[in-house]
C-alpha cells in the first residue's frame, strides 16, 4: 500500500494525540525495539490525511479482481 497526502506531526502534548494514538500498532513497533508490548508508546505520531491510496495485491486476481486498487478522496 502506498499513501499520498499531507502529513502532520502530532507531539504527545497535542490535543488530538489521544484521539489518534489507539490506531498506532505499537506491538509491532515495540517488538522491533525489544520493548514490552504492555509499555505505553512514547514520542510523536505522524498523521497522514490521505488524498490517494494505491493498493497492490496480485492474489486479488484469483478472485477476479484487479491486482491494483486505487482510492482517491472524493471531491479531488
Amino acid at each position: 500500500m502506498q499513501g499520498f497526502g499531507h502529513a502532520h506531526v502530532l507531539p504527545e502534548d497535542d490535543p488530538d494525540f489521544e484521539h489518534y494514538q489507539p490506531a498506532f500498532r505499537r506491538h509491532f513497533d515495540h517488538t522491533e525495539r525489544s520493548c514490552s508490548p504492555d509499555e505505553p508508546p512514547s514520542g510523536p505520531l505522524i498523521l497522514i490525511e490521505a488524498e490517494r491510496i494505491d493498493y497492490t495485491e496480485h492474489r486479488l486476481q484469483r478472485e477476479g479482481l484487479a491486482p491494483r486498487q486505487y482510492w482517491t478522496r472524493p471531491g479531488r
